[in-house]
């Protein structure tokens, strides 16, 4: 379940990664 989530970071950081910024 944790894998799922962590994908689904990594790939909102790829597509927006000058949004990450908050993170």
């Amino acid at each position: 379940m944790a894998v799922v989530i962590i994908f689904i970071i990594i790939i909102s950081n790829s597509s927006s990664s000058s949004s990450s910024c908050s993170l």
